[in-house]
């Protein structure tokens, strides 16, 4: 088992995020192992533990957004985006 730097301590949620969750946030060891990650409701969640020093925690993981749509439109979306623009005042 791997001994607890005193001069460092157990780091806070906002620390252990800016490492990006790859240290233990006790002994700050890279030295960790984590389950699957487990979907309930809207929350992502993942059990992790330090081999060095037997601390256990969970991970939460939040949605920040999304990347790279592509969108394939059908020939529906296409109509009503035709309705649409002729809608519009022409300039």
């Amino acid at each position: 088992m791997k001994k607890l730097k005193k001069e460092k301590g157990i780091m806070t949620e906002e620390e252990y995020a800016k490492k990006d969750g790859m240290v233990c946030p006790v002994c700050h060891s890279r030295n960790i192992s984590s389950d699957a990650i487990q979907t309930s409701d809207s929350e992502l969640t993942a059990d992790v533990s330090c081999l060095d020093c037997e601390a256990t925690w969970t991970d939460s993981y939040k949605l920040s957004g999304y990347s790279n749509l592509t969108v394939m439109f059908s020939k529906p979306i296409v109509k009503s985006v035709k309705r649409f623009t002729k809608c519009l005042p022409k300039i």
